[in-house]
């Protein structure tokens, strides 16, 4: 009888490890299984994003890669890598500067960098940023970061540069309230004009109008300024670094307003 009831607790109990086991399998399961839609729908918006992120633990020189940042540094997915491994990819040109920017970034100054890479035969522009974990007594331990493919924004880039080289157009934006302007510098010789001149406001180059055209040139930009969004748009002359005038074609309008209707923004050519 007693035989019979220790077997009897003991198959109650076997079977409620059994239930236990069951559980806890099914919630490994479940868990798992959001692990991985998550990674995989973290892989679909860094792929869509051109994004990639890493993990690097210093300690061992290892370094873990989403599948993005596989992508982007020509590997397959699942490579380990390492800060050699990554600075052997780096453009000749470009490493001393990024490993300099890696020391300092060890040292506790930010790293957020662009520069290129060789991927075999190819060359792609990123964008690398980094934070670092420290130790209590202040040692770097770990670092994460992000690494983006911006080769498609820096083509576009070359792209209107040569395009502005070639029709002589100046991109330009102004802080309205305090009148900065801000303006490739480096397309300014196209103009005539010396790129190390203090150009930055209005009052600079209001000085560079021909003076008959100085008043005409203030009372269009005013016009520009009021409600409406009028269109700033003049032809006037503009003295060059040799001291001749030029014909230029300036248009430009209000894009941000404040809350009070007040501008505060202009951008044109």
């Amino acid at each position: 009888m007693f035989a019979a009831y220790l077997v009897n607790t003991l198959v109650r109990s076997y079977r409620g490890h059994l239930d236990d086991l069951t559980r806890l399998s099914d919630d490994l399961t479940r868990r798992t299984f959001d692990l991985e839609a998550g990674k995989a729908e973290l892989d679909r918006a860094q792929a869509v994003g051109n994004v990639g992120s890493w993990n690097y633990d210093i300690a061992t020189d290892t370094m873990r890669l989403s599948a993005e940042a596989c992508h982007i540094f020509g590997l397959h997915e699942g490579t380990r890598g390492s800060v050699a491994a990554c600075m052997a990819l780096v453009h000749p040109d470009d490493r001393d500067t990024v490993d300099h920017l890696w020391q300092a970034a060890l040292n506790g100054q930010a790293f957020d960098h662009e520069h290129r890479l060789m991927i075999g035969q190819k060359t792609i522009w990123v964008r690398q940023k980094t934070e670092l974990e420290l130790a209590a007594n202040g040692g770097p331990v770990h670092a994460v970061g992000i690494v983006q493919d911006i080769t498609e924004r820096k083509e576009a880039e070359r792209n209107l540069r040569l395009a502005v080289e070639v029709t002589r157009v100046i991109l330009w934006q102004m802080d309205i309230p305090s009148q900065q302007l801000k303006f490739d510098r480096g397309m300014l010789p196209a103009l005539g004009l010396n790129p190390g001149e203090d150009l930055a406001t209005l009052t600079a180059w209001l000085e560079r109008v021909h003076p008959d055209e100085a008043g005409l040139f203030m009372e269009r930009f005013q016009a520009a300024l009021q409600p409406g969004d009028p269109l700033f748009d003049l032809e006037y002359r503009l003295r060059r670094q040799d001291g001749q005038y030029e014909w230029i074609h300036t248009r430009g309008s209000v894009i941000q307003r404040s809350q009070e209707g007040q501008p505060e923004i202009a951008v044109g050519t």
